[in-house]
């Protein structure tokens, strides 16, 4: 048989068994007279194994491996290798779809921007928004701090919202923390968002880390005292007044 006829019957490409020979895991045939490749039966059969194996998954390399010596050597170990592979590559692929589909259907069933965003935050993250919107807190204080959280590792969202959720849990300090996204808001808008000397800012930044819960309040000490990543972008979309506020609640950390 000549390439092409063998390549038509294994339903491949004259390049892809020019490779396997190439590639020293199926040896090339005898040659005729005039240059052309004859593959007998056996020289079939061993090509036949080659795309079989390349086809369940192998690499290369393992196909070499199996096809060394023209005989199919420590198949089944290979084999069960590939299978564990493909069980775990299964359960992983699993574990996806079904994160894939929570999140399909938050995002389906949110009535809103905001709820939509919030379907890609761990559940303690919604909750907790859910929670300071409730109590009235600023719009787009808690915009920031979603897009914030939303950058971050699911792991350091979740600890940050567990530690805010257990220390709002009093009905009183969940309305104190409302109050403050309230007060950051109004910064925002009219002749207060281009005061930056008024005091006001300077106790909103001291009421801001009062009302933290004490891990979240030892961690921004702890801190070094270098500025936070993403701090300038956030600051730059902020009213002159909001940065000040920030700039304030950073020297606070300086300063402990």
């Amino acid at each position: 048989m000549r390439i092409g006829e063998v390549a038509e019957h294994l339903g491949v490409t004259t390049r892809t068994l020019r490779h396997y020979h190439r590639a020293g895991i199926v040896p090339e045939p005898a040659r005729r007279d005039n240059g052309y490749r004859d593959y007998a039966l056996r020289d079939v059969v061993l090509l036949m194994r080659a795309v079989r194996l390349a086809g369940l998954g192998l690499s290369l390399s393992e196909v070499a491996d199996a096809m060394r010596d023209d005989d199919v050597r420590d198949l089944s170990a290979i084999l069960r290798d590939l299978d564990d592979e493909l069980c775990r590559q299964e359960s992983e692929i699993r574990a996806r779809r079904d994160t894939v589909r929570s999140l399909l259907n938050r995002v389906e069933s949110s009535t809103d921007d905001s709820s939509s965003h919030d379907a890609l935050l761990p559940d303690e993250a919604q909750s907790l928004f859910s929670s300071l919107q409730a109590h009235g807190a600023g719009t787009q204080s808690l915009e920031i701090d979603r897009q914030i959280m939303s950058t971050l590792p699911d792991q350091a969202v979740h600890a940050w919202a567990t530690a805010m959720t257990d220390g709002g849990a009093d009905p009183a300090t969940a309305e104190r923390m409302a109050d403050i996204y309230r007060r950051f808001d109004d910064l925002g808008h009219g002749d207060a968002s281009t005061r930056t000397d008024d005091p006001a800012l300077r106790q909103l930044a001291h009421d801001l880390l009062a009302a933290l819960p004490e891990p979240l309040r030892a961690q921004f000490h702890e801190a070094p005292e270098s500025r936070p990543p993403l701090i300038d972008t956030i600051m730059d979309d902020l009213s002159p007044a909001q940065a000040m506020a920030i700039h304030h609640l950073l020297a606070l950390r300086s300063s402990s």
